[in-house]
């Protein structure tokens, strides 16, 4: 399966680009994608991306085709045909009062 990877926010300033591919088995979870953007990208990413090993930090957002993804065991093809459109959203902390 063919995964286009749309980055925002801090992810997209730390790896220099907004948008990428990723080939995939057609049985490929979301976990899957995101391991294979470190490998390409860094463990910088990694440190960005998590706050333990399967676990989301609390302020990434992983959205497939529109869809909030809670479960990094979902599967990217599942219900898609074709490529699968994937967001990475990572937002800001905010604070004050």
């Amino acid at each position: 399966m063919e995964a286009r990877v749309r980055l925002t926010g801090m992810v997209r300033h730390l790896i220099g680009e907004g948008e990428c591919r990723a080939s995939l088995a057609d049985d490929a979870a979301v976990e899957d994608l995101l391991r294979a953007l470190v490998e390409r990208y860094g463990e910088k990413l990694g440190e960005r991306l998590f706050r333990a090993p399967g676990e989301l930090s609390g302020s990434v957002r992983i959205f497939v085709n529109n869809q909030a993804v809670t479960n990094l065991k979902q599967k990217l093809g599942a219900g898609n045909a074709g490529t699968a459109q994937i967001s990475i959203v990572v937002l800001s902390p905010v604070s004050g009062g």
